[in-house]
């Protein structure tokens, strides 16, 4: 069964932040809290704090991303998950170089990067991120998903 979920972006402060935030909330709904949720990016110098509209976009949903600091995607952090869950399409060679080919994918059809855009756009990306999310647990755990969405 999947229990590591793990979303990477590129610098890890706008969308896998916000993506990590939004699973473990829906997890939490669903009352699948076994899974255990990280993110990384694959350009990410660690310790930053999350993009400032990325952290209003969560608190508008009522999700706290203050605490977080980014994280560099690494052979360890890919290693550690069941499944890679990148934003674009490129980012699938950096996660396969790291030893991560036979587990990641693309969210949907890529969720677009919001780094420096105005908070719309980060909302709508949040938007987007909520919804392909929330379709990907249903699908994951169609087993153990009641409706409560």
């Amino acid at each position: 069964m999947l229990t590591k979920m793990l979303f990477v972006c590129a610098g890890n402060t706008c969308r896998s932040p916000m993506a990590e935030v939004i699973a473990r909330e829906l997890l939490a709904s669903r009352e699948l809290f076994g899974v255990r949720v990280r993110s990384a990016g694959i350009t990410a110098v660690p310790g930053y704090e999350a993009n400032v509209n990325a952290v209003q976009a969560a608190s508008s949903a009522g999700l706290d991303l203050s605490q977080h600091r980014s994280k560099t995607l690494n052979e360890d952090v890919v290693s550690w998950a069941d499944v890679v869950i990148v934003m674009e399409e490129y980012q699938i060679n950096w996660v396969s170089r790291l030893g991560g080919g036979e587990k990641v994918f693309v969210m949907g059809d890529g969720v677009p990067d919001p780094f420096g855009c105005d908070k719309q756009t980060y909302d709508e990306v949040f938007r987007i991120l909520h919804s392909l999310i929330s379709d990907l647990l249903k699908s994951v755990f169609r087993d153990n998903i009641s409706e409560k969405s």
